[in-house]
C-alpha cells in the first residue's frame, strides 16, 4: 500500500503530507530532499506556513528514516486525507480568497477536532515554487 494512503487508512483522523521537493521555476531541475534535510511544518510570526528544522532530538527518536512523524503544521495544497474526515472538519473555506491561508486553517482545525498531521518521508512530490504569485492579490489585502 502507498505510504500516504497507509497513514490515513490506519488513522482516519490523520492527514499525511509527502516531502515536497523543489522544481526550479526556470530550469525545471528537480531537487530531491535528502533525509537529513527533511523538516517539519510550522508558521512564522506573520502566520505564513514555513518549514522548520526538526532538530537532532526528533531525528534521533525516529525508529526508521521512512516512518511518518508528527508535524505541528502542514502546507495546504499537497496532502492525503480521508474524504469523510476532510468534510467533517469543514473542508476548504469557500470564503478564502488568497493562497496560503488554508495552511493555518487546515492545520488548526485538524488539531482542534482531534486529528493529527504527519510528514511521510518516503513519499515525495515535486513542486514548482514560483518567486512571485501567478495571480493578482486584491488591493483590499
Amino acid at each position: 500500500m502507498l505510504p500516504l494512503i497507509h497513514q490515513v487508512t490506519c488513522d482516519r483522523t490523520s492527514i499525511a503530507v509527502p516531502i515536497i521537493d523543489n522544481i526550479d521555476e526556470h530550469t525545471f531541475d528537480y531537487n530531491y530532499t535528502h533525509y537529513n534535510d527533511i523538516k517539519k511544518g510550522g508558521f512564522n510570526w506573520s502566520l505564513n506556513f514555513d518549514w522548520e528544522s526538526r532538530g537532532q532530538i526528533d531525528i534521533d527518536q525516529d525508529e526508521k528514516k521512512s516512518d511518518p512523524f508528527v508535524t505541528p503544521a502542514m502546507p495546504g495544497g499537497i496532502f492525503a486525507i480521508q474524504s469523510n474526515w476532510f468534510y467533517e472538519i469543514g473542508a476548504f473555506d469557500s470564503k478564502m480568497e488568497i493562497m496560503g491561508g488554508e495552511s493555518i486553517d487546515l492545520s488548526l482545525r485538524t488539531w482542534l477536532c482531534g486529528g493529527s498531521l504527519y510528514i511521510v518521508p518516503c513519499s515525495h512530490v515535486g513542486h514548482v515554487f514560483r518567486s512571485s504569485p501567478p495571480y493578482k492579490v486584491p488591493d483590499r489585502f
